[in-house]
């Protein structure tokens, strides 16, 4: 395997000379190898911080911060990591230290070695540039946030939404089913009594009430409800809330 020099405050250290990631990344990759393999950061983590990452960039390249070159470069970049093309270049475990700061800056170094490559310049810093006016603190809630959103999304709502039509489905192939003859009296009982069974699971599903955020919940009407309440994740207060809204925009 082939190496690059990279450096930072504790000086020199080998990186992988196929990778994106930089100094910062390679020093938590080989003192945290626990878990290596099974506990790897979630990618919806990750594609949740290029969500964010560009989100920034936008932000910052409105208030006068960051030119229109170097955020084409960080949006085209962050677009992959979005998309899952750069998977690969995320290495770390879940087991850092305290607020997710290697993975904060496992994104910044390659969002911007993949957006140098892009603009085929040395124009992006991962401190200056992609991390400008952030903190891992800060960041890693909200990449927190932004995946929850997604996954309820993507993953929560049609799983229950599929769960309900099964159970609706299941019910009305049943219901026609009657115990009207002897001969077939076991088989019709067992087929009835199924029936009955996925009935009673059905009403159990529409009528149970549960909690979400302190409110109660009909599952039937899950989906609606959840995605009313789902814009709570991107209440929070202090300098967070402006990212946060900002993310929004970006997503939209």
């Amino acid at each position: 395997m082939k190496y690059r020099i990279e450096h930072d405050s504790m000086g020199e250290v080998l990186v992988p000379s196929d990778k994106y990631w930089g100094a910062q990344t390679e020093r938590s990759h080989e003192n945290f190898k626990i878990g290596v393999g099974i506990e790897t950061m979630p990618r919806e983590i990750i594609h949740a911080f290029g969500i964010l990452k560009k989100a920034a960039a936008l932000a910052n390249n409105k208030l006068g911060k960051l030119s229109d070159e170097k955020l084409s470069a960080i949006s085209a970049a962050c677009d992959e990591v979005i998309s899952g093309t750069l998977n690969d270049h995320f290495p770390l475990v879940v087991w850092q230290t305290g607020s997710g700061t290697q993975s904060n800056m496992n994104t910044n170094e390659v969002i911007a070695n993949r957006g140098n490559e892009i603009a085929g310049a040395k124009l992006l810093h991962p401190n200056d540039d992609i991390n400008m006016s952030q903190s891992s603190n800060d960041t890693f809630p909200t990449a927190m946030h932004i995946a929850a959103v997604l996954m309820i999304e993507d993953k929560l709502i049609p799983a229950a939404n599929e769960l309900i039509e099964t159970f609706k489905r299941l019910e009305k192939e049943f219901e026609q089913i009657f115990e009207n003859e002897e001969a077939h009296y076991l088989i019709a009982k067992r087929a009835h009594e199924y029936a009955k069974l996925m009935a009673y699971y059905r009403c159990a599903l529409m009528e149970v009430e549960t909690k979400f955020k302190g409110n109660t919940v009909d599952l039937e009407d899950l989906e609606q409800q959840v995605k009313e309440r789902v814009s709570d994740l991107f209440d929070i207060d202090g300098r967070d809330k402006v990212l946060n809204n900002v993310c929004i925009y970006a997503i939209q």
